[in-house]
């Protein structure tokens, strides 16, 4: 039997077909994840093959079209970042406010429920899209670096660094050198689903495994964990910005 690769793809022909990208790891569970209507990811244990794979999926089916369903109420349309789009703040919807001025760099500003980006009439889609996603980083930056302390006071541990990253599969992480990492589209979550993660990731600077006594120490300073990591299952992959028409 020929030796399966430790990433391949499978599809699922439902409507439209499902590419699910299979990666095998060193574990005894499987794992699937739907991140669109066309797009998911698998994780299986080392030797599982596309075969049974497959077959997982098409067991899964009414699962997986719940999934998409869900995944296509929340979604945004592709846009070019005219006023009228909607940017996702720390859970609140801004309304995007085009202002045109004879300006060398854009500029963003948070007034109440809109965000305005001021800017040339010679700003493409590209332009817009580029600065709001600057300003939401470095938004990231501020909000984050002031949760941590928060809750580092409370905890009474510290992070030798915190640092805003794009992190594919986690939300956060935490280096054995006590450096926290956030994933940057955490600053268009609710406050309180940010919270949550920050608390994980100090708790591991105290017990750097998931094991009962780490979730009992999340449960003291985050007695709604249970929801916070439900509601990024439900909801995290509708942390994005909208994509561009074109």
């Amino acid at each position: 039997m020929l030796k399966q690769s430790k990433i391949s793809f499978v599809v699922l022909e439902i409507q439209p077909p499902l590419r699910v990208e299979v990666i095998r790891e060193r574990r005894r569970s499987l794992s699937l994840r739907i991140l669109s209507g066309v797009h998911g990811r698998m994780k299986v244990p080392m030797g599982y093959t596309d075969a049974l794979a497959l077959t997982f999926l098409q067991k899964k089916e009414s699962w997986i079209l719940r999934q998409i369903n869900r995944l296509n109420q929340h979604a945004q349309p592709p846009s070019d970042y005219f006023s009228g789009t909607v940017i996702s703040y720390l859970g609140e919807p801004l309304q995007l406010q085009i202002s045109y001025r004879d300006m060398k760099y854009p500029k963003i500003a948070l007034m109440g429920d809109k965000l305005v980006l001021e800017g040339s009439t010679a700003m493409l889609g590209e332009d817009r899209h580029g600065a709001i996603l600057k300003w939401l980083r470095a938004r990231a930056s501020d909000v984050f670096v002031d949760r941590v302390g928060l809750y580092a006071d409370q905890i009474g541990k510290y992070p030798t660094q915190i640092r805003v990253k794009i992190l594919r599969s986690k939300w956060g992480s935490c280096s054995s050198l006590g450096a926290i990492n956030l994933r940057w589209n955490l600053i268009m979550a609710p406050l309180w689903i940010l919270d949550y993660v920050v608390i994980h990731e100090l708790c591991h600077l105290y017990f750097p495994h998931h094991r009962p006594s780490f979730w009992a120490l999340v449960a003291v300073h985050c007695p709604n964990y249970l929801a916070a990591k439900q509601w990024l299952k439900d909801y995290g992959e509708s942390l994005e910005l909208p994509t561009l028409s074109h």
